[in-house]
Parts: C-alpha cells; structure tokens; sequence
C-alpha cells in the first residue's frame, strides 16, 4: 500500500476499515510510509469491531478454511476474514467494494460478497459514512 494517497481519494471519506486491519496497520507503520497516520487522520473511520458470536465464528472459520489461518498464528489472515464476514453479514455492507492488496483473497471474495436479499444481521457499528449515503465505497484490508 505505498499510494495511501490514492486510496483516500478513491474512498472520499466513506471507506471503513475493522479491528484487525487497524491493528496490522499499526505494526506495519515501521515499515510503511504512512500508515502510522491513519488513525490521527481518520479516514478510514472508527476500527469496526465484530460484535455478534456469529460474526466472529464465522471470521474464525473464513480465516482457517478459506484463507489458511492456523491455530499457532491466530492473527493471521485475520484482517481479510473479518472484512470478509462484514461483507457477508452486515446489511450496511451491500453494494460496498473490498479493497485489498491480497490478491487471492480478492478473487475468493468476489463471488462470495453479501446480496441485497441477505436479511441484516445485528450491528454494533456506526453508520459508515455519517451525513452521506450508507454504503460505503470501500472497505479495507490488506495482508501482513
């Protein structure tokens, strides 16, 4: 992710990003350029924390199953696995975009993103873009 700028452009303030995508921002900041502004500049909103049980072991089971997470490493793949299960679950989340540098998680997502006819799940978020339309145009993820 060496164009923070052109993903803040791109998002124009509606992009959302969850709790462990933050926190792997924050150990990478060392080693990218930028990522330590993140959270100061906020632009990516408040982390979204998974809430329900069902979000949660349903991220548990995409990161192992789909993406290869292992018990000794339980923060890997973390990051795609809860924008994945947000995607899938949360009604706020129809119509938004995954962006991310993980380019298998990317091609398994696609088909797997949620439907309008997906009943809502219960939500402890915020509405993504406060005063603007409630779809996001993005929501983040990137691979360690």
């Amino acid at each position: 992710m060496g164009r923070l700028d052109l993903l803040r452009k791109v998002l124009d303030g509606c992009g959302r990003w969850t709790e462990a995508v933050a926190e792997e921002a924050r150990r990478s900041a060392a080693y990218v350029r930028g990522l330590s502004r993140l959270p100061t500049e906020g632009w990516l909103g408040e982390p979204i924390e998974l809430c329900t049980d069902a979000e949660i072991a349903l991220a548990d089971r995409l990161r192992r199953a789909v993406f290869g997470g292992t018990p000794t490493e339980p923060l890997r793949h973390l990051g795609e696995a809860e924008t994945l299960a947000l995607i899938q679950t949360r009604q706020e989340f129809v119509g938004a975009v995954w962006i991310t540098d993980d380019r298998d998680a990317g091609e398994y997502a696609e088909p797997h993103a949620a439907s309008p006819s997906r009943p809502p799940s219960p939500s402890c978020a915020k509405p993504p873009c406060p005063g603007r339309s409630t779809t996001p145009k993005g929501i983040v993820s990137s691979s360690p």
